[in-house]
């Protein structure tokens, strides 16, 4: 068949990593799912933001392989169909290929460039959570969880296979959900304003221990859940040598995982394995177990603040909103709110509708909540707003704040909800860009904690931002 349309197409497909660098290749994997020989499809990879800019084209050897008929979430074993090599011009970020044109159905396949050369990074990096989408995904009929699979939740679930589901099995979940929901607003609205960013996944941490080094501010976005030892060692030691962290996720850090080789072809961590539970995990390494971070002895909160012990799922609840305690820390410079006012519940914000990072609290003398220490919580970490959300389906808190690591001043402040990118949304279709307390939220504490390490320190009055808080004590 020679290159061209195939009308009656159903185009699927997945690439042999998440990620590649400038100048390296990425093999995509491509089926039609109603054809039955080969077909050469017109492809092409477009980089997604604020404006989708094409910088690639060609023509793809698509087969007609089918989704195997046993444990298609563990490997879809589909050949090659086309090899790309990234040039070293592009920029870091978000892409997809696009396959066929006029089809009936084809799916965008999700890939990041990440940056090449250390000594060209950006100030600021960002995470994909390619790990958390991946445990949800259901193509092939399972995933971590029971709620979307066939029969019954996998223990382990394969990077081999599409990053998103299909009406074969309901209620799935992937690359493309998560972007869409969670991830793109935030991307525009950097863009929008101006920030260098260069863009990794999961995976790219689980994998390179010095990935972090030439960053000063390590982003996370969206539903970060999934983590593997070596993310988190990576990432804790980012920290300890000085960098500096802003967690605009939530249920962040929530499950250990490991990834583990592929059981077909051997190659290294595309088997992704959860048990969700220590005494049904094989392996003998206690500190292995897959289970929450908590039952491993080593509570999210310890690396990033706040985490999900205390934290809540929404449901079918209301929205929450935050309450301001620290209205003269710069996290607020600029934003006209007063102790004790709200925020991130309006028309155009709508910040708790999900699940959120919390900490264990009690309330001093003034009304001030301070943690216990309880939780694992660090007991610097500043509580700078707080939603008690005591009606969503799975109750809890929402306490977004702030600590320092003593020794190196590394800094983290955690957002405390997986939905912060609507509070940017209503940012993009107007001339300002800081019209949400979200956005201006946000631009504080990139300010911040882009700016020279000995100026990340958490101090509650920075010379550069504290002058134009609004102060209400």
């Amino acid at each position: 068949m020679q290159p061209g349309n195939a009308k009656s197409a159903k185009i699927r497909g997945y690439t042999d990593k998440q990620s590649v660098a400038q100048g390296e290749s990425i093999r995509f994997c491509i089926s039609n799912l109603h054809g039955s020989a080969l077909a050469y499809l017109p492809i092409r990879f477009v980089r997604l933001g604020r404006i989708e800019t094409e910088v690639a084209s060609g023509v793809a050897a698509v087969h007609a392989h089918p989704v195997p008929a046993e444990r298609a979430w563990e490997n879809n074993d589909w050949d090659v169909s086309y090899t790309l090599t990234v040039d070293r011009t592009w920029r870091s970020g978000v892409y997809v290929a696009r396959v066929g044109q006029g089809v009936d159905e084809a799916k965008d396949i999700f890939f990041v460039v990440k940056n090449a050369l250390p000594e060209s990074a950006a100030p600021i990096v960002v995470q994909i959570p390619t790990t958390t989408m991946n445990a949800y995904n259901n193509w092939g009929g399972a995933s971590l969880y029971g709620y979307n699979s066939a029969r019954s939740p996998t223990h382990a679930v394969s990077f081999n296979r599409p990053q998103q589901s299909d009406p074969l099995w309901p209620r799935g979940y992937g690359f493309e959900s998560e972007w869409d929901l969670r991830i793109k607003a935030f991307v525009q609205w950097m863009e929008m304003v101006g920030y260098a960013a260069d863009f990794v996944t999961n995976n790219d941490l689980h994998e390179c221990k010095e990935l972090l080094q030439p960053y000063r501010l390590f982003i996370s976005i969206g539903h970060d859940e999934y983590w593997s030892r070596e993310m988190r060692n990576h990432f804790d030691a980012f920290i300890a040598g000085g960098g500096n962290a802003a967690i605009f996720s939530g249920n962040t850090c929530y499950w250990q995982i490991r990834l583990e080789p592929d059981e077909k072809t051997g190659a290294a961590h595309r088997r992704q394995v959860c048990y969700k539970a220590a005494d049904k995990d094989p392996t003998v390494d206690p500190a292995l177990k897959t289970a929450t971070w908590r039952e491993v002895g080593y509570p999210e909160n310890l690396s990033f603040g706040a985490g999900f012990a205390c934290g809540a799922w929404r449901g079918d609840g209301a929205f929450g909103a935050f309450t301001v305690h620290h209205v003269d820390h710069w996290a607020f410079s600029q934003t006209m709110l007063r102790n004790g006012d709200s925020f991130g519940n309006c028309a155009d914000e709508r910040l708790l509708g999900y699940e959120t990072n919390a900490v264990d609290h009690v309330f001093d003398e003034r009304g001030i909540p301070v943690p216990t220490g309880a939780d694992g919580t660090p007991a610097d970490y500043l509580i700078l707003a707080l939603a008690e959300l005591p009606d969503w389906s799975a109750p809890g808190n929402a306490a977004m704040g702030v600590f320092t690591n003593p020794q190196s001043g590394g800094a983290v402040f955690n957002a405390a909800t997986t939905d912060w990118a609507n509070g940017l949304q209503a940012c993009l279709s107007g001339d300002d860009p800081f019209r949400t307390v979200t956005a201006k939220i946000t631009r504080n504490v990139i300010t911040q904690l882009t700016s020279p390490k000995s100026a990340a320190k958490d101090d509650r009055h920075s010379p550069s931002l504290s002058a134009q808080s609004h102060d209400a004590d």
